[in-house]
């Protein structure tokens, strides 16, 4: 950071809340919103910010909202290399999950402190002792385990236990506070990108030093803004903003990236990369493949199509094009980019509007649209075998890594945990690896279990521990399918 007048103070601290899908992540941000930000001012809150601040014993905490599913891997990654503190939320009914070790895994590699926020535990069924001993068969001790990670027994649904949750984040922050200088340049991380029809492309911000202001011109190495209008995450217009605030700006003539570092100082734009319109036009048609325009609601829900939607495609062995991918909302040139390239319309969480529904009833443009990533690829895969697209042997299903439980032995078995979400397997079926768009390596299921007991057949959808074997080093994102034997 810039801190050249060195008036450094100390700032608020940024905290991250991260856990398994369905642990209640998002009824906790929101059990702190509505009790801690003023309730006439709470409706405000832009939809995708995923950032605020609240009051805690009259000190401000700016909370970071990190999305659940396992396909927004990197967007968590990024929340808690910004964040000061972190918080890894864990259902006490439920237990460590996947997702569970894999923010965990984000935290300990950021070297962030952080709380373990047992949650649910009003519900019959909560065994905090239990979350206590699975963590620490990995090797992680709680206060009251012979450790020092604190730990905060909490019900997100009545508040129970959240004012102590958030006295131990200001404890464990002024162990090592961060400071910041009021005075120097404004600095920060982009924490989302968009485009909204009426006022075009933004960003939400989250300033780490300085005081950024309206009429700032700021940097990023992929994207330039003016700022003509600055924003509190209430949507509140302000003339400035400083640190640990998150902000939403309007005024950008290129797009800025997820997870960039921003300044009021220009960096050498890497023009051969920089993308002019949400990254319109990156990839290049290929004569006889199956060509896609993605679009999705902000820029980390389309990297993570992109990533998913990719993956699904290579394994089908289907040459596919990507003509056009873009934030924002369906639009004419969209469809008529569609038109003429014969390409298929992906949309995650990006509506359209009454004409472009009405242009597109006599025409011939194939639109699938949804908001839950993994049906798309489902969806995609109807379509592939629908054209004759799909491989000479179709695979009889079709699951990812969610976690590895053990490395590759001297006989090439390796255990790890899945979710099937198509078809079922059973055990001796043949497997092909991908990983991101390249096959990897090929195996075979040995064993199939689900909560210690073994099965000889599984089915989707569901999350199941299997033994392979094979010459692959696995791991978490890898794409498996599945092929019966007989």
């Amino acid at each position: 950071m810039n801190n050249s007048s060195q008036k450094l103070i100390v700032r608020p601290p940024v905290v991250v809340i991260m856990g398994h899908v369905d642990h209640g992540k998002t009824t906790l941000l929101d059990y702190i919103r509505k009790t801690r930000v003023a309730a006439k001012e709470a409706g405000g809150i832009t939809q995708h910010l995923g950032a605020y601040e609240a009051d805690a014993n009259g000190r401000i905490i700016t909370f970071l909202d990190t999305p659940g599913h396992e396909a927004f891997s990197k967007i968590r990654e990024r929340g808690s290399a910004v964040a000061d503190v972190a918080i890894l939320v864990v259902a006490a009914e439920e237990g460590m999950k996947p997702q569970t070790v894999e923010a965990l895994s984000y935290i300990q590699k950021a070297n962030l402190p952080y709380i373990l926020a047992i949650n649910k535990i009003d519900r019959p069924g909560a065994n905090a002792d239990r979350i206590k001993q699975q963590l620490a068969e990995r090797g992680v001790y709680v206060e009251g385990w012979g450790g020092a990670v604190p730990v905060a027994e909490i019900s997100a649904k009545t508040g129970q236990g959240v004012d102590t949750l958030l006295e131990l984040i200001l404890l464990v922050y002024d162990m090592d506070p961060q400071r910041a200088d009021p005075d120097a340049k404004p600095e920060g991380v982009i924490l989302e990108s968009l485009r909204d029809a009426k006022r075009g492309l933004n960003a939400n911000v989250l300033v780490l030093n300085g005081t950024l202001k309206r009429g700032d011109t700021i940097f990023t190495k992929s994207g330039k803004a003016k700022i003509k209008i600055l924003e509190n995450f209430l949507g509140k217009p302000l003339e400035r903003i400083s640190f640990s605030s998150p902000a939403f700006v309007i005024g950008w003539e290129t797009q800025p990236l997820v997870g960039e570092w921003f300044s009021t100082d220009a960096p050498e734009f890497q023009t051969a990369h920089a993308q002019p319109d949400a990254g319109s036009g990156e990839t290049t048609q290929r004569e006889n493949a199956l060509n896609l325009i993605l679009k999705a609601d902000v820029s980390g829900s389309l990297e993570a199509l992109e990533t998913v939607i990719s993956a699904t495609i290579a394994q089908t062995n289907t040459e596919f094009s990507i003509v056009e991918k873009s934030i924002g909302d369906i639009t004419f040139s969209d469809l008529k980019t569609a038109e003429a390239t014969n390409a298929v319309i992906i949309a995650f969480r990006s509506s359209m509007s009454q004409e472009t529904k009405g242009y597109i009833q006599s025409r011939p443009i194939t639109i699938i649209s949804g908001d839950i990533i993994y049906h798309l690829a489902e969806e995609i895969q109807k379509l592939l075998a629908q054209r004759g697209g799909k491989s000479d042997e179709e695979p009889s299903a079709q699951a990812h890594i969610i976690m590895v439980f053990s490395k590759k032995d001297n006989k090439n078995r390796q255990v790890v945990g899945i979710r099937l979400t198509r078809g079922s397997v059973f055990a001796g079926d043949q497997c092909t690896i991908t990983r991101g768009a390249e096959t990897i390596g090929k195996g075979k299921a040995l064993s199939l279990k689900k909560n210690k007991d073994e099965y000889d057949t599984i089915e989707a959808e569901g999350e199941y521990g299997i033994q392979f074997q094979t010459e692959t080093d696995l791991a978490v994102g890898d794409i498996i399918l599945f092929r019966h034997t007989s």
